[in-house]
């Protein structure tokens, strides 16, 4: 089209003459030419652009443009429509693998189910084997039966009958209670969140004022997790309940202060990471001072924190020192 363009911006005095010694100028030929083109024009116009093109080359020019330009435009839906086929047919592929897996996984399930009526299997080693099948289709079946969002499906399905194997066990074998239950389920949630909860929020689909939040959106799911877990432990044992809770609390201080010092200081990237060392030696030297952390078997709380302090400091000043200097030579 820039062709075209280039092409009709030259000298608007070229002309032709018809047989009837008419003279017909360029640009009346030019728009006339998209129709010609197209094969959409009278007779009486193709017979009249056909007698131009003979005597005017810029003209010409235009329509090879013309017809390069149609044949871009029609691969490109050519091309467009075979990958829209092709994911089709993918799709298509890895549902029906999908459903054949789902039906091998469901036969075990429906042969326990079977043999646990009439009383020749035990019903609670079968509640173990289905949920076992369960975990194996949400790590295999879901993502292959799933159109969008498939990352986060298999997570979630997955952890949902990894939690209901958990339960089964400790219910039926372990005879640990639904307390206990309850420490190793929010233990396993802790645990697969905090890993994979970033991943499943890229995929959700958020209000426009948490978009820029996830990173606070999962740090506050992930504390959610941690103090219920911290919390179920401390009624397990409550002879240390207050150590619990007040322990857990000021890691997890440490760990929102880095994570806000990363996320939402206003400054630059050097600084940012001072600031992080210093935390982190800070809260290890209080750490190890109280007896919460053991670095090593000498007390080296004191030397931990002039040291973080004294890294953090020069980390954040000849950062920034440096930065400056490029800054200004470029």
């Amino acid at each position: 089209m820039n062709d075209i363009m280039d092409i009709r911006t030259g000298s608007g005095k070229n002309t032709a003459i018809n047989e009837n010694r008419q003279v017909i100028p360029c640009e009346v030929i030019r728009d006339i030419l998209p129709l010609y083109h197209d094969r959409i024009c009278s007779e009486q116009s193709r017979s009249l652009v056909e007698t131009h093109l003979k005597t005017c080359a810029g003209c010409r020019q235009i329509l090879v443009a013309l017809d390069e330009e149609k044949f871009e435009k029609e691969l490109r839906t050519e091309t467009k429509e075979i990958l829209q086929r092709h994911r089709k047919k993918e799709r298509s592929l890895a549902f029906k693998t999908g459903i054949f897996l789902a039906g091998i996984l469901i036969l075990p399930i429906i042969i326990a189910v079977i043999l646990t009526l009439p009383g020749y299997s035990d019903w609670k080693t079968n509640a173990v084997l289905i949920a076992s099948m369960l975990l194996t289709a949400g790590m295999t079946v879901v993502p292959l039966i799933s159109e969008k969002k498939k990352f986060s499906k298999t997570v979630i399905f997955s952890t949902c009958a990894l939690l209901l194997v958990i339960f089964f066990v400790e219910m039926f074998f372990d005879n640990g209670g639904l307390l206990r239950f309850g420490e190793i389920a929010a233990s396993t949630v802790f645990g697969i969140s905090l890993f994979f909860f970033p991943f499943v929020l890229r995929q959700a689909e958020l209000p426009e004022v948490l978009r820029n939040h996830k990173g606070l959106l999962a740090m506050s799911w992930d504390t959610l997790w941690f103090y219920l877990m911290i919390f179920l432990f401390a009624l397990d044992y409550p002879q240390s309940f207050r150590d619990l809770i007040v322990v857990s609390s000021f890691f997890a201080a440490a760990a929102w202060l880095i994570f806000l010092t990363a996320r939402y200081a206003r400054v630059n990237r050097w600084i940012k990471s001072g600031i992080i060392v210093m935390i982190t030696g800070i809260w290890t030297a209080v750490g190890s001072a109280l007896g919460w952390l053991s670095v090593t078997d000498y007390d080296v709380h004191t030397e931990i924190l002039i040291c973080s302090l004294t890294a953090g400091f020069l980390l954040a000043g000849i950062g920034t020192v440096i930065t400056n200097h490029w800054k200004n030579k470029q």
